[in-house]
């Protein structure tokens, strides 16, 4: 009986030995996680994968693509009315084309202000 009693205080304090060695760690409302345990404490903060990058690349992104549709409907617009202009008076063709290649030229440009800026 006196065996058996030592056996089973042996295994008790083994196991209570394993649990406050176990590593626990702890985390509060700020993302700093805590080792708990009986002889250290040491903080590490957690890995925050900060959102404002990205967001800033999809603003970029978005837009120079606005501006390069904006830019591209323009275009069609001048060509479409070119088009009509000349169809209307057939002998002011050149100077029509001469204007609707630097308006073109001046919508286009605006894709670069967007995407440079």
């Amino acid at each position: 009986l006196g065996n058996s009693k030592s056996k089973n205080h042996k295994n008790n304090s083994k196991s209570n030995l394993r649990k406050s060695n176990a590593t626990i760690w702890q985390t509060d409302r700020g993302g700093t996680a805590t080792l708990v345990g009986n002889k250290s404490k040491t903080k590490r903060k957690k890995n925050k994968m900060t959102l404002l990058p990205l967001i800033a690349e999809l603003t970029g992104s978005f837009q120079v693509g606005l501006a390069a549709l904006g830019s591209a409907i323009g275009v069609g617009m001048i060509g479409f009315k070119a088009a009509e202009a000349t169809g209307r008076n057939p002998g002011a063709s050149t100077k029509i084309l001469i204007i609707s290649i630097i308006l073109a030229a001046l919508a286009e440009g605006i894709t670069f202000f967007a995407l440079f800026l």
